[in-house]
């Protein structure tokens, strides 16, 4: 027979256990940790500061990396980035031995393929000098420690509006205006007086530990969610900038160069572009003496090329007649002012030892809108098509 105080006894195993078992189900495992958090250490970002993402997953101690889902209200679908340990179960982007963050926000769809020739258009009137055309230096570096600096210059005497080009290259190239950069990393724009802007060079190899993610600047919100939405933080993103001398810094924008050309190539690939200009060498060859010979033989990218109007030279480009000789990757030209209702006439002499693939001729770029995507007005030329011709406007492209 079993006691009065065995009952009790039994019945409060029965209830412990009910309890404990209780309590173990609420704490069962999952994919990620009920004690696992994610924190943005920020209220407010800034362009040209890197966000500071940190997960803290004691689950995951030794793992080495963790990954997260960033999103932006400009881009939802967001970016996987990789944090990695950097203390036991302490996982970021932010490497605090050389206080360096892994994801950049961009202030546009700064992510270009390698080759790529961007324009960069820089505003302050600050920089200009009245009755001159000025020049403003510009910085840009990479993730792997590569650094080009090169001017912009002004489009004309007092308009405080510079403008310049920067192309994307592989490691080991030369060349003027050129930044050395592998796929997957990020490089950065700035000048002194102007915020900094970021960007990524694609394809995006697997397992890469940069990200970078497009953001509206007025008021958007970044968000990082580790694991689903019960582990999520979010940051409201500056509207201000944290360019300008005193206030006087305008900005920096930066665009695929407007004309697009592409090489042809053999079943290797040739990924090099097509000569636009004329070698220094065959100068000699040309019908020009004396100090015209020696301007143009001595001209930097900046000094600027008048046109000529020899019709027996094969000019690298031309406009309504005149011709320019380009000598450099870069140069710059007179600028040409045509009147409303008159014709203009553009050519160009393109050369490569394996032909033309591809040329993309695109205008009618206004105001702020200066991508490729923006424009409504362009000649398309595909070895393999017929010309395609886009002209809503009536602007007459033939």
């Amino acid at each position: 027979m079993t006691s009065m105080k065995n009952k009790n006894h039994f019945s409060f195993l029965v209830i412990g256990f009910i309890l404990i078992f209780a309590t173990l189900a609420m704490i069962a495992p999952s994919a990620y940790s009920t004690h696992a958090t994610v924190e943005i250490y920020a209220d407010v970002l800034h362009f040209s500061l890197p966000p500071n993402i940190v997960v803290t997953d004691s689950t995951l101690i030794g793992t080495g990396s963790v990954e997260v889902l960033v999103t932006t209200t400009n881009d939802p679908a967001g970016i996987t980035l990789t944090l990695t340990e950097t203390s036991p179960g302490i996982f970021t982007d932010f490497d605090p031995n050389v206080q360096y963050g892994y994801l950049s926000l961009m202030n546009g769809d700064n992510k270009f393929e390698m080759g790529t020739t961007i324009e960069i258009t820089y505003e302050d009137v600050s920089s200009n000098v009245l009755g001159v055309t000025d020049r403003v230096l510009v910085f840009s570096a990479t993730d792997g420690g590569n650094v080009a600096i090169f001017d912009l210059v002004e489009t004309d005497d007092d308009t405080g509006i510079f403008n310049g080009h920067l192309t994307f290259v592989a490691p080991g190239s030369s060349g003027n205006n050129f930044l050395e950069i592998t796929a997957g990393e990020r490089f950065a724009i700035g000048t002194a007086c102007s915020e900094i802007v970021h960007g990524q060079i694609t394809p995006i190899p697997e397992n890469n530990i940069f990200g970078a993610i497009r953001a509206d600047r007025a008021g958007d919100t970044l968000t990082v969610t580790y694991g689903d939405p019960s582990h999520t933080d979010s940051a409201v993103i500056s509207a201000e900038t944290s360019g300008g001398c005193g206030g006087s810094g305008g900005g920096l924008v930066i665009n695929r160069i407007v004309l697009d050309v592409l090489a042809g190539g053999t079943s290797g690939g040739d990924f090099s572009p097509p000569q636009l200009t004329i070698p220094k060498l065959n100068l000699q060859n040309l019908p020009l003496v004396g100090e015209l010979l020696d301007f143009i033989q001595n001209a930097d990218p900046f000094t600027v090329i008048t046109p000529l109007d020899d019709p027996s030279i094969e000019y690298p480009v031309s406009i309504n007649g005149n011709g320019y000789l380009l000598t450099q990757y870069a140069n710059t030209i007179q600028t040409y002012k045509g009147k409303t209702g008159e014709p203009v006439s553009f050519k160009m002499n393109l050369s490569d030892s394996t032909g033309i693939e591809h040329i993309g001729f695109y205008t009618n770029l206004r105001g702020d809108s200066r991508e490729v995507q923006d424009s409504d007005t362009f000649i398309i030329y595909n070895e393999d098509k017929p010309l395609e011709i886009t002209d809503p406007n009536g602007l007459s492209l033939m």
